[in-house]
């Protein structure tokens, strides 16, 4: 028999493994998503097998095959691995704020929350993939928050907002 033996991804079923190194995007730890085949033959053994397959390419619902061929010459019927997912795209992720903007000199006298959501084409974001909403409510000048989204790849996209003025105490009035 001919057995396809394949490397695949977290339990979404898409893999963020790229190659070569240098698109490994700093994960030293990462390897590449693979597929190689093996086989058996119980008259004149295994003279060899399709080598090692590595899966570059980004996009889903790929597959790959391989053969092995005894030393008779026989060729084995192509074995297959099907539904490959490979996302190496970092979602892309956009902050809003509410209320979505202060008063004409461009100032909040409430708490402001910064919220975060993202989208990814390939392997989409997953409910609670977000960093959750940010409230800002102390006074002050150009205030900022940032946030990030993971795709089910484990790809990471970050976005910031800035320019929040927040000044919730009133002023103090004196008679003259």
């Amino acid at each position: 028999g001919v057995v396809l033996e394949g490397v695949h991804g977290p339990s979404s079923g898409f893999v963020d493994r790229s190659c070569p190194r240098s698109a490994r995007k700093g994960s030293p730890g990462r390897r590449c998503p693979r597929a190689r085949c093996r086989g058996q033959d119980a008259t004149s053994g295994i003279a060899g097998c399709t080598g090692q397959q590595v899966l570059t390419a980004e996009g889903a619902g790929q597959s790959t095959e391989g053969v092995c061929t005894d030393n008779a010459g026989n060729v084995s019927a192509p074995v297959s691995i099907t539904g490959i997912n490979i996302d190496l795209t970092a979602p892309s992720v956009s902050a809003t704020r509410s209320p979505i903007a202060g008063n004409a000199a461009g100032w909040n006298n409430v708490p402001v929350t910064v919220s975060f959501s993202g989208t990814d084409a390939l392997s989409g974001v997953p409910v609670g993939g977000c960093t959750a909403p940010i409230q800002r409510s102390s006074d002050g000048a150009g205030q900022s928050a940032m946030g990030d989204c993971s795709d089910r790849a484990g790809n990471a996209g970050s976005a910031s907002l800035s320019g929040i003025n927040i000044d919730r105490t009133p002023p103090v009035a004196s008679a003259q």
